[in-house]
């Protein structure tokens, strides 16, 4: 993986004048929630670092990145009769001071004392009246140790997108200096009061330029046929299998999950684990799978064992996986820009190797036609209907997957904040009603850190799980053993036995790691 050089310089670039409207896919999350508490995506991000930051000193790049990064002061606001999508306008009672929290954990203050503050923190809605972000940064940590969480809502960023604020934030060492841009004026531009008719007029001019806009790419198609028909025919074969592949992903029956039923979404309790980059790497090169693939191999492992524990064995869920669709020109911008693709997971197979065959057929298929690709657009349909069109749309598609895995590409180079060392990043994605599990993985240095996100209604046994994807990475882990001795014609069992216990106890000691 490609190191990522910190963009400070071209961290979110805008302009500072008058309001500007939700992506379709941000509006999609922002109007989920009013739907049902249960459908709240609220994402987040946890450091543990080597000691508690400077009070001021966090303070002051706080406050610098709110300057900076106009998303940050920003609020929503919906339009009269929601003609369009919603606007982010600059919020004029923006307080610093109520977004930015301190926090002292309790005796004995060890990670498990952290996790089950920073669930209750998770589990808590943002005011959706002011900018949709919280940091608490966390005293007490057991060695000495210092966290901070990061708690947004999915309408304001998503996974790779986020990376453009941990490169606003942090160093690329203990005593660097942020050489940061001049910190842009604000022009706050009062339009003064307007009628409601005004605004109607207003919006309905808006809706006339995108009706004239889509019209003249209509035209610009048209001429593109004309001057070069087999390219624009192989564009338009590649957008309908994207299509076909999107509305056969819509149109699959839902698949039951006897314990995700009763689940709300309310409720939320965050564990972690590590995975070194180097092992996966390891068994991708000796038998050409991908590392998402391995992921959800593991994941599957790890639902199986669960359900069966539970008396409800199932022999297929379905995952939903976040596809990033960002192009060099936005790779910092915020907001989300990506697709989805749902993958049925073979969680009743108990053999590895069987699993990562039928999962890498399901996400071959899925790839090949790109059908992710045309969520956003799907996304642009179902958020200019009317309210309630849309709220049957949420309501009908709700529960069509069992649960989310998503995986950030994020830093190899370690990274220091107000020169405190950043020894972990741990991202969370959301749980919501009748999905009650998530896993969310980011590359940092020379490990994955997991986020393992779970609804307690519905899974109360939270080690229990996490214990069961521990065990199913090992088994991933050995799969390159398993191939070797395929090819050199003679099992070795012994061998392969000991080489399992020592991942097995590798996993466990860098999952273990930051609590001592």
């Amino acid at each position: 993986m490609a190191p990522r050089t910190p963009k400070v310089s071209k961290a979110v670039p805008e302009s500072h004048s008058g309001g500007r409207r939700m992506l379709p896919t941000d509006a999609s999350f922002w109007y989920a929630e009013e739907l049902s508490p249960g459908l709240r995506s609220t994402v987040g991000g946890l450091m543990i670092l080597n000691a508690p930051p400077d009070a001021a000193k966090y303070r002051a790049a706080t406050e610098r990145a709110v300057k900076v990064t106009r998303r940050l002061r920003e609020k929503v606001v919906d339009p009269p009769m929601r003609f369009m999508l919603p606007e982010w306008v600059e919020d004029e009672h923006m307080d610093i001071d109520y977004h930015l929290r301190r926090e002292a954990l309790p005796a004995p203050g060890d990670e498990e004392t952290l996790f089950e503050m920073v669930s209750q923190i998770m589990a808590t809605p943002l005011d959706r009246a002011r900018p949709q972000w919280e940091t608490y940064v966390f005293e007490g940590l057991k060695g000495g140790k210092g966290a901070i969480l990061n708690k947004m809502h999915h309408s304001m960023v998503d996974g790779v997108g986020s990376l453009s604020l941990l490169d606003t934030f942090t160093e690329m060492s203990a005593k660097a200096s942020r050489r940061l841009p001049p910190v842009p004026r604000v022009i706050r531009r009062e339009r003064g009061p307007r009628s409601f008719l005004v605004e109607v007029v207003d919006d309905g001019t808006e809706i006339a330029r995108d009706v004239l806009a889509t019209a003249g790419q209509a035209m610009g198609f048209a001429k593109e046929i004309m001057i070069h028909p087999m390219r624009t025919a192989g564009k338009a074969v590649s957008t309908a299998r994207g299509t076909i592949g999107l509305l056969q992903d819509l149109g699959k029956s839902k698949i039951a999950d006897p314990i995700a039923e009763g689940a709300a979404g309310l409720a939320r309790r965050m564990d972690r684990m590590s995975v070194s980059i180097k092992d996966l790497r390891r068994v991708h090169d000796a038998i050409g799978a991908t590392i998402n693939d391995l992921v959800l191999t593991a994941l599957s492992g790890a639902v199986g064992r669960y359900h069966a524990k539970r008396g409800v064995p199932v022999e297929t869920l379905r995952a939903m996986v976040p596809m990033n669709l960002r192009t060099d020109h936005d790779r910092d911008a915020l907001g989300n820009r990506l697709g989805f693709l749902n993958i049925n997971l073979p969680v009743g197979e108990k053999d590895p190797r069987r699993r990562l065959a039928i999962i890498q057929q399901h996400t071959g298929r899925a790839k090949g036609d790109r059908r992710g690709a045309m969520y956003p657009y799907l996304a642009r349909f179902i958020t200019a209907m009317p309210t309630f069109v849309f709220r049957a749309v949420v309501a009908s598609t709700a529960g069509n997957v069992n649960l989310i895995c998503t995986n950030v590409p994020g830093t190899p180079k370690r990274r220091w904040i107000v020169g405190r060392k950043i020894e972990a990043i741990i991202p969370f994605a959301p749980v919501t009603e009748k999905v009650p599990l998530s896993v969310a993985l980011f590359s940092y240095v020379d490990r994955f850190d997991i986020g393992i996100a779970t609804d307690p209604e519905a899974i109360p046994d939270h080690e229990r799980f996490k214990g069961y994807l521990e065990d199913a990475f090992e088994e991933v882990l050995s799969l390159d053993a398993k191939s070797r001795g395929r090819k050199a014609g003679a099992a070795r069992p012994k061998a392969a036995k000991a080489r399992a216990a020592g991942k097995k106890a590798s996993i466990r000691r860098v999952a273990k790691r930051k609590t001592h």
